[in-house]
């Protein structure tokens, strides 16, 4: 151990705290835990500006679900890499539990501990239900999730940025025009979506504590239009403002993949969750990827950098920002160009792509989708040593 000092003020005040007495033998218990925890549980509660009492409290009854319920329920759980459960596995650990107890205490929940633990017994349904370890242990998932001809209408924008912020985990990027609204399905949107948010989960997770920090991932959105005569064809089909005027001259009109198809027939990479079949494109399906975000991913953001926004995104960002909360919205960062990288504080310059003013790789329409995209093949979570299927 060693908190020494800490551990016995932290006590002392969550004792404070207590509305009724509380009998000599829990504080000799309660104490003598505390001696015995390793310091990482200290840090985080104090990074996180947590009680280091409920945060072992969260700790504890998730390890008691884990074993007494679901490695016997989803065995797959042992080998999750969001879901920390080994013992090896203490300040990956410290830094989930942290995360759910933060998110529940700023959503002023009466009870945070008990709601932070049902929380997380939520996300393991979850992770089961949606099969989130083929996210990681199947081989070739980013091109099967981000190709039209596997994932049919995925229409996806935005991917792992290949660059690292400054706490040295990966960042997000996107280009929303990449994407062609008319042509997305959104239960295969969702589920590609979730690949790319659940892989900067985990990296975020699983680098522990960084510079006395609880790293949280970045996300640069890139709200430019797209060259006049661009055409996009790695995973989602934007295109310029020419092709456009083309399109219409010619009367060619799209429509949504999947859209008369039900369960049984759908086409695309499963299992998606029943309820996202009937989700429409466009800004129903941006809710619930909002709604799955902060439920099951919570304390994630650190930034979300809007780059040149139009006039058109200003309704649009007016609704986007009705579904989240306070705390989120204040991570919103819009930037123009001319500003340059300065601009985006969680990132050095050498980082950040040339069309921002950095000296990272650039963009270059979707070229950047592809860059992620056999990065995300090329990578597997190393756990326990599994071989990809």
């Amino acid at each position: 151990m060693m908190f020494g000092d800490s551990a016995a003020i932290a006590l002392v005040t969550w004792l404070r705290a207590c509305p009724a007495p509380v009998e000599v033998s829990l504080v000799v218990l309660l104490f003598n835990t505390l001696l015995t925890v390793p310091s990482i549980w200290g840090e985080v509660a104090k990074i996180l500006s947590l009680p280091l009492p409920q945060l072992l409290e969260v700790r504890t009854r998730w390890r008691e679900l884990v074993k007494g319920k679901y490695l016997k329920m989803h065995p797959g759980i042992a080998l999750d890499p969001y879901l920390p459960c080994r013992e090896k596995d203490e300040e990956p650990e410290a830094v989930l539990c942290g995360r759910f107890l933060r998110a529940m205490v700023n959503e002023k929940k009466p009870d945070p501990v008990t709601a932070a633990f049902l929380r997380m017994d939520e996300v393991v349904e979850y992770r089961a239900q949606y099969a989130c370890n083929d996210f990681w242990y199947k081989k070739g998932m980013g091109t099967k999730l981000f190709d039209d001809e596997t994932n049919p209408g995925t229409e996806m924008y935005f991917c792992d940025s290949c660059q690292k912020d400054k706490n040295g985990v990966p960042y997000i990027v996107g280009h929303l025009q990449c994407s062609n609204g008319d042509t997305m399905d959104a239960p295969n949107h969702l589920r590609a979506a979730m690949f790319v948010i659940d892989r900067a989960a985990v990296y975020c997770v699983r680098a522990g504590v960084v510079n006395g920090k609880v790293p949280r991932a970045s996300y640069i959105l890139n709200l430019s239009d797209l060259h006049p005569d661009a055409q996009c064809t790695v995973s989602g089909t934007g295109y310029g403002a020419n092709i456009e005027k083309k399109m219409k001259k010619d009367k060619i009109t799209q429509q949504p993949r999947n859209k008369l198809d039900s369960p049984n027939t759908h086409i695309g990479v499963k299992p998606h969750l029943p309820h996202h079949y009937p989700i429409s494109h466009g800004m129903p399906c941006l809710k619930e990827a909002l709604r799955l975000l902060t439920t099951l991913y919570p304390e994630l953001l650190e930034k979300i950098y809007f780059v040149n926004a139009p006039w058109w995104f200003s309704p649009i960002f007016a609704v986007f920002s009705l579904w989240v909360k306070k705390d989120t919205r204040q991570k919103f960062v819009f930037v123009k160009k001319s500003v340059g990288a300065e601009a985006f504080v969680t990132i050095d310059k050498s980082e950040v792509a040339k069309e921002f003013g950095g000296e990272a790789p650039a963009l270059n329409k979707d070229e950047f989708i592809a860059r992620a995209v056999k990065k995300y093949d090329e990578e597997t979570f190393d756990y326990l040593k599994r071989p990809q299927t």
